[in-house]
Protein backbone atom coordinates (compact mmCIF):
# COMPACT_ATOMS: atom_id res chain seq x y z
CA UNK A 1 0.00 0.00 0.00
CA UNK A 2 0.95 3.35 -0.64
CA UNK A 3 1.52 6.55 0.75
CA UNK A 4 1.55 10.52 0.13
CA UNK A 5 3.85 12.52 2.55
CA UNK A 6 4.44 16.28 2.55
CA UNK A 7 7.68 17.70 4.27
CA UNK A 8 8.47 21.66 5.01
CA UNK A 9 11.51 22.56 6.70
CA UNK A 10 11.90 19.68 9.17
CA UNK A 11 8.44 18.53 9.67
CA UNK A 12 6.89 15.77 7.74
CA UNK A 13 3.22 13.90 8.11
CA UNK A 14 2.51 10.39 6.11
CA UNK A 15 -1.04 10.24 4.87
CA UNK A 16 -1.23 5.96 4.52
CA UNK A 17 -5.20 5.94 3.88
CA UNK A 18 -6.95 7.84 1.68
CA UNK A 19 -10.70 7.49 2.58
CA UNK A 20 -13.73 7.17 -0.07
CA UNK A 21 -13.75 5.53 -3.32
CA UNK A 22 -10.95 4.19 -5.57
CA UNK A 23 -10.54 7.78 -6.94
CA UNK A 24 -7.07 8.14 -7.81
CA UNK A 25 -5.92 10.93 -5.29
CA UNK A 26 -3.74 12.56 -7.90
CA UNK A 27 -5.34 14.10 -11.23
CA UNK A 28 -4.53 17.03 -13.51
CA UNK A 29 -6.03 20.40 -12.15
CA UNK A 30 -7.79 21.34 -15.25
CA UNK A 31 -8.25 19.13 -19.40
CA UNK A 32 -8.48 21.22 -22.52
CA UNK A 33 -12.38 21.27 -24.09
CA UNK A 34 -12.67 20.05 -27.44
CA UNK A 35 -15.05 21.41 -29.88
CA UNK A 36 -16.01 21.51 -33.19
CA UNK A 37 -16.01 24.52 -36.03
CA UNK A 38 -18.72 24.88 -38.24
CA UNK A 39 -16.79 22.64 -40.83
CA UNK A 40 -16.20 20.08 -38.70
CA UNK A 41 -12.62 20.72 -37.99
CA UNK A 42 -11.42 19.72 -34.05
CA UNK A 43 -10.53 23.29 -32.33
CA UNK A 44 -8.77 22.48 -28.41
CA UNK A 45 -8.68 25.12 -26.02
CA UNK A 46 -6.37 25.14 -23.32
CA UNK A 47 -3.23 25.21 -21.41
CA UNK A 48 -0.03 24.68 -23.94
CA UNK A 49 2.38 23.96 -21.11
CA UNK A 50 2.03 20.60 -18.77
CA UNK A 51 -1.42 20.81 -16.39
CA UNK A 52 0.02 20.68 -12.02
CA UNK A 53 -1.50 17.81 -10.46
CA UNK A 54 -3.91 18.01 -7.56
CA UNK A 55 -4.28 15.69 -4.96
CA UNK A 56 -7.73 16.12 -3.27
CA UNK A 57 -8.43 13.01 -0.14
CA UNK A 58 -9.26 12.60 2.74
CA UNK A 59 -7.78 10.38 5.44
CA UNK A 60 -7.08 8.75 9.35
CA UNK A 61 -4.14 10.82 10.82
CA UNK A 62 -3.22 9.85 14.77
CA UNK A 63 -3.55 13.34 16.99
CA UNK A 64 0.04 13.57 17.09
CA UNK A 65 0.18 13.65 12.87
CA UNK A 66 -2.79 16.25 13.12
CA UNK A 67 -0.90 18.43 15.25
CA UNK A 68 1.82 18.16 12.51
CA UNK A 69 0.24 18.60 9.47
CA UNK A 70 -1.37 21.86 11.62
CA UNK A 71 2.27 23.06 12.20
CA UNK A 72 3.21 22.54 8.87
CA UNK A 73 -0.06 24.94 7.62
CA UNK A 74 1.11 27.63 10.19
CA UNK A 75 4.34 27.43 8.68
CA UNK A 76 3.32 27.45 5.11
CA UNK A 77 1.22 30.21 5.96
CA UNK A 78 3.75 32.36 8.06
CA UNK A 79 6.64 31.46 5.42
CA UNK A 80 4.13 32.33 2.43
CA UNK A 81 3.05 35.75 4.56
CA UNK A 82 6.63 36.67 4.47
CA UNK A 83 7.55 36.32 0.90
CA UNK A 84 9.93 33.17 1.90
CA UNK A 85 10.34 29.55 0.00
CA UNK A 86 6.62 28.00 0.99
CA UNK A 87 6.46 25.39 -1.27
CA UNK A 88 6.12 22.06 0.06
CA UNK A 89 7.77 18.54 -0.95
CA UNK A 90 5.11 15.74 -1.51
CA UNK A 91 5.95 12.25 -2.28
CA UNK A 92 3.35 10.20 -3.91
CA UNK A 93 3.70 6.83 -3.49
CA UNK A 94 0.21 5.64 -4.77
CA UNK A 95 0.40 6.02 -8.40
CA UNK A 96 2.96 6.49 -10.79
CA UNK A 97 4.09 9.18 -12.55
CA UNK A 98 4.40 8.46 -16.28
CA UNK A 99 6.33 10.78 -19.04
CA UNK A 100 8.63 10.68 -21.84
CA UNK A 101 12.20 9.54 -20.70
CA UNK A 102 14.07 11.06 -19.55
CA UNK A 103 12.59 11.71 -15.92
CA UNK A 104 11.79 15.45 -14.84
CA UNK A 105 11.04 14.70 -11.46
CA UNK A 106 13.15 13.35 -8.65
CA UNK A 107 11.90 9.55 -7.56
CA UNK A 108 10.54 8.91 -3.98
CA UNK A 109 13.22 7.42 -1.94
CA UNK A 110 14.50 4.00 -1.70
CA UNK A 111 13.16 1.12 -2.18
CA UNK A 112 10.45 2.88 -4.04
CA UNK A 113 12.13 4.36 -6.41
CA UNK A 114 12.58 2.35 -9.42
CA UNK A 115 12.10 3.24 -13.03
CA UNK A 116 10.29 1.29 -15.24
CA UNK A 117 10.42 1.89 -19.11
CA UNK A 118 7.02 1.70 -21.39
CA UNK A 119 8.50 2.24 -25.32
CA UNK A 120 9.59 5.47 -24.82
CA UNK A 121 7.84 5.96 -21.63
CA UNK A 122 9.05 5.98 -18.26
CA UNK A 123 6.62 5.68 -14.60
CA UNK A 124 8.09 5.92 -11.33
CA UNK A 125 6.68 6.62 -8.04
CA UNK A 126 7.71 10.83 -7.92
CA UNK A 127 8.30 13.85 -5.59
CA UNK A 128 6.77 17.00 -6.30
CA UNK A 129 6.90 20.82 -5.01
CA UNK A 130 2.97 21.61 -3.84
CA UNK A 131 1.17 24.18 -2.43
CA UNK A 132 -2.20 24.12 -0.17
CA UNK A 133 -4.94 24.69 -2.77
CA UNK A 134 -6.95 24.82 0.32
CA UNK A 135 -5.87 24.49 4.49
CA UNK A 136 -6.24 21.45 5.92
CA UNK A 137 -9.81 20.57 7.89
CA UNK A 138 -10.64 18.26 10.55
CA UNK A 139 -13.69 16.78 8.91
CA UNK A 140 -14.30 14.55 12.19
CA UNK A 141 -12.47 13.35 15.20
CA UNK A 142 -12.45 9.80 17.20
CA UNK A 143 -10.80 6.97 18.46
CA UNK A 144 -8.84 3.83 16.65
CA UNK A 145 -9.46 0.25 17.36
CA UNK A 146 -6.42 0.66 20.18
CA UNK A 147 -8.22 4.03 21.86
CA UNK A 148 -6.10 6.49 20.07
CA UNK A 149 -7.52 9.95 19.23
CA UNK A 150 -7.63 10.00 15.39
CA UNK A 151 -8.57 12.83 13.28
CA UNK A 152 -10.04 12.43 9.49
CA UNK A 153 -8.49 15.20 7.55
CA UNK A 154 -9.30 16.94 4.28
CA UNK A 155 -6.78 17.65 1.87
CA UNK A 156 -6.36 19.53 -1.07
CA UNK A 157 -3.01 20.38 -2.97
CA UNK A 158 -1.76 21.62 -5.79
CA UNK A 159 1.74 20.95 -7.66
CA UNK A 160 4.09 24.17 -8.04
CA UNK A 161 5.23 25.18 -11.63
CA UNK A 162 8.72 24.02 -10.29
CA UNK A 163 9.58 20.30 -10.50
CA UNK A 164 12.04 18.57 -8.02
CA UNK A 165 15.48 18.12 -9.98
CA UNK A 166 16.17 14.42 -10.69
CA UNK A 167 19.51 13.24 -9.32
Amino acid sequence: MGYIAISLGTRTVTFRGIIGGFKPPRVRSAMPEIERSASGNTIVRGAVTELPHLWEFQSVLSKPDWLILEAIAFDYDERRRNFQDFKMLLTDTFFEHIERAPRTRATAPAPLNQVTTIGDSISYYAQFYALFAKMPEAVQTGRLSNSEECVVVSVILEEDVEKVSPT
